[in-house]
């Protein structure tokens, strides 16, 4: 018998991190007002750092950045640093970035992939363990926010029918994406529900959270919160925080 020289590789857990590069109008665009595009784009790449600062205490899992658009790999190089492989969003909506993802990473039986956007700076690392862990009983894991979106989509295999015909970025996405792994025959895991920031309500939320936490967490989302919050309190003449603004 002949034996391949090729040594198959251990299957590993891979986290990757969905990224847009913070370019001022291309990036947290719903905040616009009342951040204006370059303050949105300042707090992209706070929330950017400390979430990737974040995951790098994971234990035994392979780091992935997904970033887009092509030609800003040098800036997120520099941005990630030396633990995370990067890797350049492919396909045209939503789901066939995620896809591509998974595809590319889910090569060996055994493997699991967790995907996580930059929005969610407060994701505590225990979610993602949790849905490596939730893997080993559920083909898809969901990550659900309040809005009915998603936080976190997770696979153990993959499979082009999930990411198709999912209403991306509406109330509509987790309910989407669940009915589309029914018919996929894919069984279903939920965590529990965690929130993107999306708008100026949740703006407001996270700067109320963020200084609620100790001084050493989320260094630049909250340097990048204080900083912003100066500018709109100089700017309007009212209130030195973002809650004015949201509305709340």
């Amino acid at each position: 018998m002949r034996l391949s020289r090729r040594r198959r590789r251990a299957a590993q857990d891979t986290l990757i991190v969905f990224a847009q590069a913070p370019v001022p109008g291309q990036v947290m665009t719903r905040l616009v007002p009342p951040l204006g595009p370059a303050g949105a784009a300042h707090l992209a790449r706070a929330f950017l750092l400390d979430v990737l600062a974040s995951c790098r205490s994971l234990e035994r899992v392979r780091l992935v950045l997904a970033y887009a658009p092509r030609g800003t790999r040098p800036m997120f190089a520099e941005l990630a640093g030396p633990a995370w492989r990067l890797m350049c969003q492919r396909g045209g909506d939503l789901g066939q970035r995620l896809q591509h993802a998974c595809d590319r990473w889910l090569q060996v039986p055994g493997d699991r992939v967790a995907i996580i956007g930059t929005d969610s700076p407060v994701l505590p690392p225990e979610f993602i363990e949790q849905a490596f862990r939730r893997l080993a009983e559920a083909d898809v894991v969901l990550g659900p926010t309040p809005a009915g979106a998603h936080y976190l989509v997770a696979q153990r295999y993959p499979s082009r029918r999930i990411f198709r015909n999912v209403r991306w970025r509406s109330e509509h996405a987790l309910r989407d994406l669940c009915a589309r792994a029914r018919r996929a025959h894919a069984t279903v895991a939920l965590l529990p529900s965690g929130r993107d920031v999306d708008n100026a309500v949740d703006l407001a939320r996270l700067q109320r959270q963020v200084h609620s936490m100790g001084p050493a967490l989320l260094p630049h989302t909250r340097a990048a919160l204080d900083r912003l919050s100066a500018e709109l309190f100089v700017s309007s003449g009212d209130a030195a925080d973002l809650e004015h603004h949201a509305g709340a």
